[in-house]
């Protein structure tokens, strides 16, 4: 009989302290890891960074002085992206992005970016994105 009263304090003991275990780590959030976080994938379209640079060269062999890389500020391309989501859920017909390389008055070059609808022509409803900035001499990728 005693080594059953040991036993039962025994497993008492061990439940309570479990009890008190999850009731003190109920309020604590757990710490993500990269088991609890989902990656997101990257698109279909994306290519090796060996791909990228051997494209990128055979275009700088066969046109050196051509303006052909330009910087857009991510926070503003990600503004022009909800905006375009948002038009999108207003009934604005958009299914792509198009950049267009183009020139200011002053000679400089410049690259701005357009919605495209499901036929390929340009969407004038929503207005365009235009603060690339042209890397001068182009750069190597």
């Amino acid at each position: 009989m005693k080594n059953l009263k040991n036993s039962l304090l025994v497993v008492g003991v061990v439940a309570l302290g479990f009890a008190v275990y999850g009731f003190t780590m109920a309020d604590k959030a757990a710490e993500p890891t990269l088991e609890t976080i989902a990656p997101v994938a990257a698109p279909a379209s994306s290519i090796s960074l060996d791909n990228a640079r051997l494209h990128r060269n055979l275009f700088l062999e066969e046109f050196p002085e051509a303006p052909s890389d330009f910087t857009f500020d991510y926070e503003q391309v990600k503004q022009f992206i909800e905006h375009i989501e948002y038009r999108k859920s207003q009934g604005e017909d958009v299914s792509k992005i198009r950049v267009y390389l183009s020139q200011y008055e002053n000679g400089k070059n410049t690259a701005f970016i357009a919605p495209v609808k499901k036929d390929g022509t340009p969407n004038y409803n929503i207005e365009v994105i235009n603060i690339g900035g042209q890397g001068y001499p182009p750069g190597h990728y």
